[in-house]
């Protein structure tokens, strides 16, 4: 008898979507506004990609079955995504399951604030079918591309379109609950555009993520050798318990054998999976976005630092990137401390094979390090311009102590002056001629300007 089997998938995507975040964690907000966002407002956004829909849990406590998680960490819409008979979405998700002989399970979209969303499409293989033959050897890479190649197709082929639809729309909405953005506002995810349907930027589309799930009854030892070596897990003993079941965790692949309902499973699954998806989205977005920066910051190095008004404004936006990521950290943390049940040995045991901490870690230093060169660079500019500003003072004094001498050398060369009979700063003056003065005031302001240079040098 076969396994039962199920391949759950996660793409993280760009979205036109960029709340005030700060404003999204205020109470205020959480009172009024509950997530994800439904009503007139806003069930006809993305009406082209699919249906409005609840979520399939709960937040808050109150059982074990809700989580105290942060609204930032909340999808703002839920869509249920449908394809249309004779739409090219249609045929390519019709070509993709006829050849890997799988049903399409559920095609959901959530979208996040700070631009981005998770596609997920979760896939069964019809009963009778063995589903293992998806992972030997000869299968596994063009099935892992595939997968990918599929998620990256319906963003561009129907997502996308609707998200340009959709912005003009989510812009216009600014009432007491909600205020969205405009793309011209965005100021720490500026790095993407929606405004050409036509246009495919191969970036709105991060990754996808590939969870096989399978009931650990009647899996033949040979089967389970072919998941483990597909998820690349070098032995049966690594697999961790995450409370539902035993799984490994990759950085591309992952595999959760359970001995429970395969769709609890696979609901468990997601929703702490799609807490670590969205934050890694976050962290790999913003290192991209630094090292564009740090270009930026290597170009106004080399231009001799005649740019200074783009180089203080690219030290604001470092500085409210670094703010922001350090709010985002903060609620993950949150989110990861709210966690209940299975859902919080799912978190720590991803967190703790992605590794992101560290990565958070390194967000953070890169971006300290852009605000320190950035801030070096604006030390150095401020330092030319009060030079230049000393120079030209210096220059100043210099005319005026030139003119002073002048004018105590003609004085000094009146008849009342030589006639008055007491000794003073005049008759010394009267000692020598005009130009041997205006000669010494020249000397004495070259001496000061070259001391003044050297000074600031």
């Amino acid at each position: 008898m076969t396994a039962h089997f199920r391949l759950n998938t996660i793409t993280p995507i760009r979205a036109p979507i960029n709340l005030e975040s700060e404003d999204l964690a205020g109470f205020d907000f959480q009172a009024r506004a509950p997530l994800p966002l439904t009503g007139d407002s806003f069930d006809q956004l993305f009406s082209a990609i699919g249906e409005p829909s609840a979520l399939n849990w709960s937040y808050g406590y109150g059982s074990l079955e809700n989580d105290l998680c942060p609204r930032f960490f909340r999808p703002l819409f839920k869509r249920d995504i449908r394809f249309a008979d004779g739409t090219n979405e249609q045929e390519i998700i019709n070509a993709f399951c006829t050849k890997w002989k799988l049903t399409l399970a559920c095609a959901e979209l959530y979208i996040f604030d700070d631009t981005l969303a998770l596609l997920r499409l979760d896939f069964e293989r019809p009963p009778g079918e063995n589903p293992f033959d998806l992972v030997t050897r000869e299968q596994q890479s063009s099935f892992d591309a595939a997968v990918s190649i599929l998620a990256s197709a319906l963003y561009h082929e129907l997502i996308y379109p609707n998200f340009v639809k959709a912005k003009p729309k989510l812009e216009a909405i600014n009432n007491d609950d909600i205020r969205f953005r405009k793309q011209a506002d965005f100021d720490v995810f500026n790095d993407i555009h929606f405004d050409d349907q036509e246009h495919k930027n191969e970036r709105h589309v991060l990754w996808t993520g590939r969870t096989i799930l399978v009931s650990e009854t009647n899996l033949p030892a040979t089967e389970k050798a072919a998941l483990l070596d597909w998820a690349a897990c070098p032995k049966d003993g690594e697999l961790k318990d995450i409370g539902l079941g035993k799984a490994h965790i990759g950085s591309g692949n992952c595999l959760v054998i359970t001995e429970g309902d395969l769709n609890s499973a696979a609901t468990e699954w997601f929703r702490a999976q799609s807490l670590c998806q969205f934050y890694n989205a976050i962290l790999s977005t913003y290192n991209a976005i630094l090292k564009r920066i740090l270009l930026q910051i290597g170009a106004l190095e080399k231009s001799g630092l005649r740019k200074g008004r783009r180089a203080n404004a690219l030290l604001q936006s470092m500085t409210k990137r670094l703010d922001h990521l350090s709010f985002v950290s903060m609620e993950f943390g949150e989110s990861r401390r709210g966690a209940q049940n299975h859902r919080r040995q799912i978190l720590d045991t991803t967190i703790d094979a992605w590794e992101l901490d560290k990565v958070a870690d390194g967000a953070l230093e890169m971006a300290e390090f852009a605000r320190k060169r950035l801030e070096r660079l604006e030390s150095r500019r401020r330092s030319k311009q009060n030079r230049s500003i000393e120079l030209i003072l210096t220059a100043i004094g210099g005319v005026a102590v030139v003119d002073l001498f002048l004018s105590l050398a003609e004085v000094s060369h009146t008849e009342a002056i030589r006639q008055d009979g007491v000794p003073g700063v005049l008759d010394a003056f009267a000692a020598l001629p005009p130009d041997g003065w205006i000669w010494g005031a020249i000397a004495i302001v070259l001496l000061v300007t070259v001391s003044v240079y050297r000074g600031r040098r």
